[in-house]
């Protein structure tokens, strides 16, 4: 395993194993296996005309709650705002409120 020193103590161990797994990885509690979730939308696409599934990052959450980002969705789809427009506003957004953490985001329109 590679180990890189840095003066101000950086776990680049971790980080390059975070991105090879192993066990080292997996003692972190860091694994490949995904999580799967299978969600009816029917009734929600029957109950509402505009729908949208918004897929981010941590960094987008940290700073935006889910009503708020949905809320925003749907206002910004309402104004005509394409869907990866919309989800660059969401970036944006959590950019601007002082996001820790990268900042990423795909928004799906259901018709």
């Amino acid at each position: 395993m590679l180990y890189i020193s840095h003066p101000l103590y950086i776990d680049y161990q971790y980080a390059l194993a975070r991105s090879l797994e192993g066990s080292f990885a997996t003692s972190k509690g860091i694994v490949s296996d995904p999580d799967i979730s299978t969600v009816d939308l029917s009734n929600m696409l029957a109950e509402r005309e505009l729908g949208c599934i918004i897929l981010a990052t941590d960094g987008l959450f940290e700073v935006i709650d889910n009503e708020e980002a949905g809320r925003d969705a749907i206002k910004w789809r309402q104004a005509g705002k394409p869907a990866d427009e919309v989800a660059k506003q969401l970036c944006l957004k959590a950019i601007d409120k002082g996001s820790p953490d990268n900042v990423s985001c795909v928004v799906l329109y259901l018709d």
